[in-house]
C-alpha cells in the first residue's frame, strides 16, 4: 500500500505541473503574460507613392545642311563666307545662295548664318520665291548665330564724337539766340554717307504723302537752362 500511495501522489503532481503549463500557455497567448503583453501596437506611417516621372521631350537632331555660308558687319565680300572668313554684306550671301539654288538645292538646304552685330541698311533687301528653296526639306534659312545678338537696322548710327560745336563762323551763328551760342551741336549728314534727305511737302487728309528724312534719339527731355524735365 504505501508504494501505491506513492504513485498516486506522483500521478496527481504531474497532472498539477501540466496543468499550469496549459494555463501559463494560455494567458501569455490571450496577452495575459509576459513584459510586453500590455504595450499597444505602434502605429506606422504610410509610405507615400512614387509620383509619376514626367516624360522628357526627346531632344531632334541637329539639322545638317547641305551648304553653309556666314556674314558678319566686320567680314569681307572678298571672302569665301565660311565662319573664319565671312561675307560682310547680306547681298553676298543671298547671291552666293542664288549660285547653289541654280544649280539644285542639296539635300538638307542652305543655311546663311548671321554673326552677332549691328548690319545697317541703307536699301532693301530684294527675295524671289526661289531664294526659300524648293521643299521643306530643302529649304534656304537665314539664321542667327547661337548664343550672338544680331540686329538688322533701317538708320545710320551716329556716334557722339560726329557731332561738332557750332563755330562763330557758320551762317548759322547769328541765328543763335545768344544764350545758346557755343551749346548747339551741329552734323554732316554728307560725311556720313547720308544724301537722301527726303522732301518737304504739303500735308493733308487727301492722300498719301511720302515723308521727309527723319531724326530720332533717344535722349534725356529738357529745358535750358533749368536741368531736365
Amino acid at each position: 500500500m504505501p508504494i501505491l500511495s506513492l504513485n498516486l501522489r506522483a500521478q496527481t503532481l504531474l497532472l498539477r505541473s501540466i496543468f499550469f503549463a496549459i494555463l501559463l500557455c494560455g494567458l501569455t497567448a490571450c496577452g495575459g503574460g509576459g513584459s510586453k503583453s500590455a504595450q499597444a501596437p505602434v502605429p506606422t506611417t504610410p509610405t507615400p507613392p512614387t509620383p509619376p516621372t514626367t516624360p522628357t521631350t526627346p531632344t531632334p537632331p541637329a539639322r545638317v545642311y547641305g551648304a553653309e555660308f556666314s556674314v558678319s558687319p566686320t567680314g569681307s565680300d572678298s571672302n569665301p563666307g565660311t565662319p573664319d572668313k565671312p561675307f560682310k554684306s547680306l547681298e553676298k550671301a543671298r547671291d552666293a545662295a542664288r549660285a547653289i539654288i541654280a544649280k539644285g538645292v542639296p539635300a538638307g538646304g542652305i543655311a546663311v548664318w548671321l554673326r552677332g552685330g549691328v548690319y545697317e541698311r541703307i536699301s532693301p533687301l530684294d527675295f524671289r520665291a526661289a531664294d526659300s528653296g524648293t521643299s521643306e526639306t530643302a529649304t534656304v534659312d537665314w539664321r542667327g548665330y547661337p548664343g550672338e545678338v544680331v540686329r538688322i537696322s533701317g538708320g545710320k548710327t551716329l556716334k557722339a564724337s560726329d557731332f561738332t560745336p557750332v563755330a562763330s563762323t557758320s551762317p548759322v551763328w547769328n541765328r543763335l539766340d545768344d544764350s545758346a551760342k557755343g551749346r548747339v551741336l551741329q552734323l554732316d549728314l554728307k560725311a556720313q554717307g547720308i544724301t537722301d534727305y527726303g522732301t518737304l511737302k504739303q500735308r493733308g487728309f487727301g492722300g498719301w504723302v511720302g515723308s521727309a528724312l527723319e531724326f530720332l534719339s533717344t535722349v534725356l527731355l529738357c529745358i535750358w537752362p533749368a536741368g531736365p524735365t
